[in-house]
């Protein structure tokens, strides 16, 4: 039996729109300032 459950890349349908993030977290707070890193 594995201990781990296998590590797979992240589906298209799962993905982080990044951008729209972004302009999510600079309409929210005017202090917000660079760009989110999404870690996977």
């Amino acid at each position: 039996m594995k201990d781990a459950t296998e590590i797979t890349t992240v589906r298209s349908a799962h993905r982080i729109d990044e951008s729209a993030l972004e302009a999510y977290l600079h309409s929210l707070s005017a202090e917000f300032s660079g760009s989110p890193k999404i870690l996977l």
